[in-house]
Parts: structure tokens; C-alpha cells; sequence
């Protein structure tokens, strides 16, 4: 449904980046979306951290700020 209203990228926001965020990031992209991390954060900080860097290589990773600022 979203591709047929046009939808090209989809942001994602949440905790347990290395769970959720990145699962969901990485299924988008896998169906043709360009997904946008912000505002993630998780209980681990190293898999926070590595979850980060394995995203850097598929998507943008953005503040809130910079994301609003496109808007």
C-alpha cells in the first residue's frame, strides 16, 4: 500500500536498536524502501554501537533535528 501512494523512505525510531530498529530497517530495504534511522537507543551500548555501524552501510542515520530540518 505504501508503494502504490508513492512512499519511497520510511523513518525509524525506537529502542533496542539492535533488535527492532535495525530488523524493521533492514526488511524495508530489502523491499525497495530507503529507511532513516533516528532516535534510537538500546540497553547495551556495545550492540547499540555495532547495530549503528551495520546500519551506516544501508541507510542514513540522522539526528531528529536534521530530519526535521528536511522536512
Amino acid at each position: 500500500m505504501m508503494k502504490n501512494r508513492g512512499v519511497q523512505s520510511l523513518i525509524f525510531t525506537g529502542i533496542a536498536t539492535e533488535m527492532g530498529a535495525e530488523l524493521s530497517a533492514r526488511d524495508a530495504a530489502a523491499r525497495g524502501f530507503y529507511p532513516i534511522i533516528v532516535c534510537v537507543s538500546s540497553m547495551n551500548l556495545d550492540s547499540h554501537d555495532r547495530s549503528l555501524a551495520n546500519l551506516a552501510r544501508l541507510t542514513t542515520l540522522a539526528t531528529s533535528k536534521e530530519i526535521l530540518a528536511c522536512l
